[in-house]
């Protein structure tokens, strides 16, 4: 089974948003559109250019490695 992890990545602090994980794509993508429209709400006169939505495919049984490794820890 796979499972997509969904992020955003913010290029002014240069670090991804994690925004969750969906056993779909679609439903990441629809997660990061929410997210995107709530952040434009709330500050209109950001520019899109500093987002970049970003959705990971990952094996279940890959899936603890994988985060692992996206937060740092991998090797270990």
């Amino acid at each position: 089974m796979d499972l997509f992890v969904a992020e955003v990545y913010d290029y002014s602090f240069e670090q991804p948003m994690f925004v969750g994980i969906y056993d779909t794509e679609d439903l990441a993508d629809q997660a990061i559109e929410i997210v995107m429209r709530r952040y434009k709400e709330r500050d209109p006169n950001c520019p899109d250019s500093r987002f970049v939505p970003m959705v990971n495919q990952v094996q279940l049984n890959g899936f603890c490695p994988a985060v692992m490794d996206n937060l740092g820890w991998g090797g270990m």
